[in-house]
């Protein structure tokens, strides 16, 4: 590529990003930007746009790797999570989505990149193993580890059988650990996981069938959850 070439391109994403600037300028909401920085968010800006208009925004915009970068290197929320919405997952490599996992700051943007993204990617049970296994870094990696796999049976995908294996293990481990926000993210997985087949549900019961009356309150819940799950989508 030419120095001509990369200036044209450059200028390019700073136009696609300038109007982005704008739409979400016109789709701010200062009450919502308030309540999200009081819950704690420290981005640069927020502009309170919900997701609904975010993805409204994405889809009057094509995908492209290096407006996806640009929004993603910039401290401001809505721009975080169009990021995985505008990047082509067909160019995502584990090495790139390693990064931004690591550079993840807050679980709707884990959220987001599992499934607009990771889910998408053709290295996408790369990254979930790299994230459940610990050899993707970042506060966020195995909540986006499950919630990529949950997206993946949303989506009508499967894991090979090493990477359900390895799921199944670490969701029991999580979901042993009591509640917190990777145990949130492996229960969603699990129910995802057991939907629609009839030996996948068969595994998740057995998985947790010591849970039933176990006499810890929080396992208890989760069996009682999964169930219920089960029992009300057929």
């Amino acid at each position: 590529m030419t120095n001509t070439d990369e200036q044209n391109r450059a200028e390019g994403v700073g136009e696609e990003l300038r109007a982005i600037r704008q739409q979400l300028r016109l789709a701010m909401n200062g009450v919502v930007a308030t309540s999200l920085r009081e819950s704690g968010m420290r981005y640069k800006l927020i502009f309170g746009v919900p997701l609904p208009e975010l993805r409204r925004i994405a889809s009057s915009h094509a995908q492209s790797e290096a407006l996806a970068e640009a929004m993603w290197s910039d401290d401001v929320r809505e721009l975080k999570l169009l990021a995985p919405m505008l990047f082509p997952p067909a160019e995502l490599t584990a090495e790139k989505a390693a990064r931004w996992i690591a550079e993840t700051p807050y679980p709707e943007v884990a959220e987001q990149l599992s499934a607009s993204l990771l889910s998408l990617a053709p290295c996408g049970e790369d990254i979930i193993s790299g994230c459940l296994r610990g050899e993707i870094a970042g506060q966020y990696a195995r909540v986006a580890g499950f919630l990529t796999v949950a997206n993946l049976y949303i989506k009508g995908k499967e894991l090979s059988p090493a990477g359900e294996e390895l799921f199944l293990v670490e969701a029991r481990r999580e979901m042993d650990a009591g509640v917190s926000a990777e145990q949130r993210a492996a229960l969603l997985a699990v129910k995802r996981y057991g939907r629609g087949a009839e030996e996948r549900r068969r595994r998740v019961e057995e998985l947790v069938a010591d849970y039933a009356e176990c006499g810890r309150a929080e396992q208890e819940e989760f069996y009682a959850d999964i169930r219920f799950e089960f029992e009300y989508y057929g």
